[in-house]
């Protein structure tokens, strides 16, 4: 995330059944009084799938790294 906010984890019910997903923390605040014009970090939504790949394989190249 550009703004460094976090994404918390969430679900929702698909054809496919159950699908996780991380959505920007601003997505979660709709009823403050905070407004989505005030935020123009992307994404705002991802698929945990993907993810969650992209974070496995940076950490496996972390760990076998010589630094480590």
């Amino acid at each position: 995330m550009k703004c460094g906010d976090h994404m918390p984890g969430k679900s929702a019910t698909g054809r496919n059944g159950k699908v996780p997903y991380y959505e920007h923390s601003w997505a979660t605040k709709r009823n403050s009084t905070l407004t989505k014009k005030t935020f123009q970090c992307e994404p705002t939504r991802v698929q945990a799938k993907k993810a969650e790949a992209l974070v496995w394989g940076e950490f496996c190249k972390f760990i076998e790294g010589q630094n480590f």
